[in-house]
């Protein structure tokens, strides 16, 4: 028996990381015959009564979400989560003080788990939801060889326009903020953090920004020890670039360039420098050529997190980082894979071996229960609704259609279904 449509909104907060991913989800899910939208997540929840009872796939779980997720509920909706930082984390306490806030998974309908490391260290926590599922997440499907075409033509662009380059990312959001201070990033996250998260949140933040700098510095003397060399740099989504470009400005060996997906930079990279930044187990997977820089001057933070550098390797000097990048440049170097390394990022990510997050996650979508009958009633009477809000769009129907188009390639869909602009936003067909 054929299953009535359901309504979908997935929230896209930053483009560069979840807009191909949500596009791929939305897609599989329409491609089921379900009604879904791509809404911008601060759109969305400064007037969650504009839109009709829907399922929602929100971003975390944190203090702050609790006021936005009652509205939510308050006008009809049924909130699922999947919490965008629980990949990579150095501590499940320190992950729950920071990230998990139990009151607000007590407004959650359901969950989705990156993979069994999080589970274990949720397991407490998961009975005060109705329903989680332990798929993975799509952004993660979109390195595997399977969706390796949709990649190529900005992979091919890329090259034409840099030629071969090292690949330096950043992951500095809170050190280098786009809109805010370090110190009203820290005033910010001891507002939201709980348990012994609040008191060691300023020393993080300085180690942070300790770590910036030293990175930045960094770079300088790779640039001028290697004059004939390319450098790009990729700030984080969070980041204010115009630092780096500032920096940097009289260095005509390194470029800075941020939007857009990062994926297609890893694999048109000659070798790839992170710093404990998720974006080196992305260029792992890709089986690119990459390694985790720490200043051995700097000594590691218990909090900061230590997965990345387990699964690249790490270096802590400047000439061992110079020597590893002479090597990778002199001839192409076998990306040194390793069992366990592999083993490693199954334990933390369910798709890590195959791309079915995405498959999982629509499948689950589908059996999730559909808002309640008084549910418009609610909607109706809600006073969450800002008109003006409504007509604020930011995600760009030429960009999705672009990643529609390109998922083609991979099969996952038999032809190119465009997406439109309606009255609620952008539609997935």
């Amino acid at each position: 028996m054929k299953q009535t449509p359901k309504n979908f909104i997935l929230l896209v907060e930053m483009l560069e990381r979840e807009l191909a991913a949500s596009v791929l989800l939305g897609s599989e899910l329409a491609s089921r015959g379900h009604h879904v939208w791509l809404i911008e997540k601060g759109r969305f929840r400064k007037s969650p009564a504009s839109f009709a009872p829907s399922i929602i796939l929100e971003k975390g779980v944190t203090t702050g979400c609790l006021p936005k997720f009652r509205s939510i509920r308050g006008a009809g909706h049924i909130i699922a989560v999947m919490c965008q930082e629980g990949f990579t984390y150095r501590s499940g306490e320190d992950y729950i003080d920071r990230r998990v806030f139990s009151e607000t998974l007590k407004n959650v309908d359901y969950l989705f788990l990156w993979g069994e490391r999080e589970k274990q260290d949720l397991e407490l926590l998961l009975p005060q939801v109705r329903g989680y599922h332990v798929t993975g997440s799509p952004r993660f499907d979109l390195l595997h060889p399977r969706f390796a075409q949709s990649w190529e033509a900005k992979k091919q662009e890329i090259l034409r326009e840099q030629g071969d380059f090292v690949f330096f990312t950043s992951r500095f959001g809170s050190a280098n903020h786009f809109r805010r201070t370090l110190d009203e990033t820290v005033d910010k996250r001891m507002e939201t953090y709980t348990g012994d998260a609040v008191h060691s949140a300023p020393a993080r933040f300085r180690y942070l920004r300790q770590l910036f700098e030293s990175y930045m510095s960094t770079i300088d003397k790779m640039a001028a020890r290697f004059p004939n060399l390319k450098f790009v740099v990729r700030p984080h989504p969070l980041e204010d670039p115009e630092t780096w470009r500032t920096h940097f400005k009289d260095t005509a060996n390194v470029s800075v360039r941020d939007g857009g997906s990062v994926i297609p930079w890893l694999i048109a990279a000659r070798c790839v420098i992170h710093s404990a930044c998720t974006t080196g187990i992305e260029a792992y997977i890709l089986n690119r050529p990459v390694i985790e820089y720490h200043p051995k001057a700097i000594p590691r933070s218990e909090l900061d997190p230590v997965l990345p550098g387990k699964i690249t390797g790490s270096l802590y000097t400047i000439d061992e980082l110079a020597q590893w990048i002479e090597a990778h440049f002199a001839k192409e170097v076998p990306v040194n894979r390793r069992a366990s390394s592999d083993d490693l990022i199954a334990y933390h990510l369910q798709n890590a071996r195959e791309p079915n997050a995405y498959t999982e996650m629509a499948a689950a979508m589908e059996s999730f229960r559909t808002p309640p009958p008084w549910a418009r009633f609610l909607n109706k009477v809600s006073r969450a609704h800002a008109s003006k809000k409504m007509q604020k769009r930011y995600i760009e129907l030429d960009e999705v259609n672009g990643l529609l188009q390109s998922l083609v390639s991979c099969n996952v869909r038999d032809r190119f279904v465009p997406a439109v602009v309606d009255e609620v936003g952008i539609k997935l067909q």
